[in-house]
């Protein structure tokens, strides 16, 4: 990634990654706590702490489940910053720019459909030519 901007960007994200992970894992075992909490108060006949236990523990599973949402938004600013450090910077743009300028001025169609059917005309010569000698040379081997 040469782009200062989009390395730092990134660094940014694994960042905010990590520290949702970390939120996840610790809804995840608030959940449980709570849970087991709640079937202890109420196994003791404690209504009212089962109720809260319970109220906690649906905060917990809220928690993991906008800690889930929040680590895909954040795997999807990591995929889209890995596709802008792969896009051609404006000097190579430029460059392509001027290389199918010079293409035109030499009366070659920029869409290279010329090109590819002198490279494939040329191939098929090659072949024709390999397969030749492979026939004269087994002819020799005989």
């Amino acid at each position: 990634m040469a782009d200062r901007g989009l390395h730092a960007l990134m660094v940014y994200w694994v960042k905010r990654e990590k520290e949702l992970q970390k939120a996840r894992q610790k809804a995840l075992d608030d959940g449980k706590t709570w849970f087991r909490r709640a079937k202890l108060a109420l196994q003791k006949g404690r209504l009212d702490l089962a109720k809260e236990a319970k109220q906690r523990a649906e905060k917990a599973q809220f928690d993991f489940k906008e800690a889930e949402r929040l680590l895909k938004e954040v795997e999807s600013e990591k995929i889209k910053l890995q596709y802008e450090s792969q896009a051609p910077t404006g000097e190579e743009v430029m460059r392509s720019h001027r290389l199918l300028a010079d293409f035109k001025e030499m009366g070659i169609d920029p869409e290279f459909e010329e090109l590819e059917r002198a490279f494939e005309s040329d191939k098929q010569d090659a072949l024709e030519q390999l397969r030749a000698r492979m026939r004269s040379e087994k002819k020799k081997n005989k």
